[in-house]
């Protein structure tokens, strides 16, 4: 798909020369669910830069799959922050397949962390109660199918910390292994959560912030700034 094309979008310009995708079964660097991304170079103001090139497997067909993709796009467009990839831009590719499109990022370096799947991505004050997520994740307002904003989204932090803590995904145990999705649901909805092994527990203000963050009660959850400036003052101690 893009070794045979030469494309020009958003003041950049990148042809199979820099694109670095002449074997891109060796260059690439992740799959999604409708999507490959291969690490690539491309040249902007005769300068060499890596990027990452994330190409669709099916063509844009005016379907549910092709809404997701350009929402991302569009979100992609609206950010420009230090963990968010930034969009180089996009391009469309018309052959007898239909129309294929890729979208092209900066900023991937070793040992940064970035976002860079930004597809079901909503406004705040659009978000619907619909379930999407990981199941261990998921907080328990979403599950009840309540309108929920970014309080859900620290019960989901909250549980990840544990997971870093411990190095073991929650709910792992067998009291929770032959359960299924409506099981779990209501597992979470009466309020359990992952146990803190007494041999090996966090330090006591770890420990707090966690359950604070996975609260059943949304008023009580910190903010996601609050977290920050709390574990950032950790790591200056």
């Amino acid at each position: 798909m893009l070794l045979d094309m030469e494309l020009e979008f958003s003041g950049f310009k990148h042809s199979d020369e820099y694109i670095g995708t002449h074997n891109t079964t060796d260059s690439e660097i992740g799959r999604g669910t409708f999507s490959d991304v291969y690490s690539t170079e491309i040249l902007i103001a005769d300068e060499k830069k890596k990027a990452a090139v994330k190409t669709l497997r099916q063509p844009l067909e005016g379907n549910e799959e092709s809404y997701i993709q350009l929402a991302e796009v569009h979100n992609l467009r609206r950010f420009c922050h230090t963990n968010i990839v930034e969009l180089y831009g996009i391009s469309y590719k018309c052959d007898k397949e239909g129309t294929k499109y890729l979208q092209i990022f900066h900023g991937i370096k070793d040992g940064k962390v970035k976002i860079a799947d930004m597809g079901v991505a909503k406004e705040v004050s659009y978000i619907l109660g619909t379930l999407t997520g990981t199941p261990s994740t998921i907080a328990p307002e979403v599950y009840h199918g309540k309108l929920y904003g970014t309080e859900a989204d620290i019960y989901s932090l909250g549980i990840i910390m544990w997971e870093m803590w411990y190095c073991d995904a929650a709910y792992s145990t067998k009291e929770y292994n032959f359960l299924n999705m409506n099981e779990f649901a209501d597992c979470i909805k009466e309020g359990k959560r992952p146990t803190f092994n007494t041999g090996f527990a966090p330090p006591s203000d770890l420990k707090k912030m966690i359950e604070t963050c996975w609260s059943s009660n949304t008023t009580v959850r910190p903010s996601a700034e609050n977290v920050f400036v709390e574990l950032s003052s950790w790591m200056r101690i």
